[in-house]
């Protein structure tokens, strides 16, 4: 599924990440993302901590499916995509977007008065991996009465 101009725009803004992927007994784990590239139309890159969220990163290996959540603190616009997942360890370029997501996300969070320690508990910079998304499903999670409904 071709992720549209508007989606990647917002993709691409401090949001925050949630990434959940389940085992082989369907149970799910759930943690951050630390940034995301998009890599092609149906393609994105979410970097996150294997030291951190070990159990999403062995559940994307061994369901090869991911679930991203995607939520802007600021108004709560939210969207979830779905689809087939690899994982690898994170290049230069990866490590370096999560740095700057960091950033990011330290100051936006920081207009809705979080502090900046709150951020800094789950982002952690070790044992980076990049789980390649391909876009599958796109829903619209903002609270309301869209929510849930595909793009």
């Amino acid at each position: 599924m071709k992720l549209d101009s508007e989606l990647v725009g917002f993709l691409s803004g401090p949001v925050l990440l949630m990434v959940c992927a389940a085992g082989a007994d369907r149970r799910p784990a759930i943690g951050r993302g630390l940034g995301l590239l998009v890599r092609a139309p149906d393609e994105i890159d979410v970097i996150l901590s294997r030291w951190q969220w070990p159990d999403v990163v062995r559940n994307i290996g061994l369901s090869g499916r991911l679930a991203l959540t995607a939520g802007r603190a600021s108004d709560y616009v939210t969207y979830q995509i779905k689809g087939a997942a690899t994982v690898r360890d994170a290049d230069a370029e990866e490590v370096e977007c999560a740095r700057r997501y960091r950033e990011a996300v330290t100051e936006a969070l920081g207009q809705e008065n979080v502090p900046a320690y709150i951020v800094a508990q789950w982002s952690p910079d070790r044992d980076m991996v990049a789980a390649r998304l391909r876009a599958v499903e796109v829903y619209v999670q903002t609270p309301g009465p869209l929510a849930g409904t595909s793009l």
